[in-house]
């Protein structure tokens, strides 16, 4: 299942716009303590309960009054390789 998501979905859902006015594109990057890399991914575990809940929740509406959507939460310790090429 991961080799599909990464090969099929991930590239679909990336090379569309996001250019709707309740869409959102954040992508990140620091340099971040391991303290603070846990507290980001307990954040991120929260809102993917939201997510869940609201999903629960919403599912009692009518078809039409929900749109199909998805989100990607990702943190790991990387480094763009050019970064790391151009630094040696």
């Amino acid at each position: 299942m991961h080799g599909f998501f990464l090969e099929r979905i991930l590239p679909e859902f990336f090379a569309a716009p996001f250019a709707e006015p309740e869409d959102g594109f954040h992508f990140l990057a620091g340099m971040l303590s391991d303290g603070s890399m846990r507290y980001i991914a307990a954040e991120m575990e929260k809102l993917a309960r939201e997510f869940d809940t609201l999903a629960r929740h919403d599912s009692q509406l009518p078809l039409a009054a929900r749109n199909g959507c998805s989100a990607v939460l990702a943190l790991r310790k990387w480094e763009y390789s050019e970064f790391t090429r151009i630094r040696r």
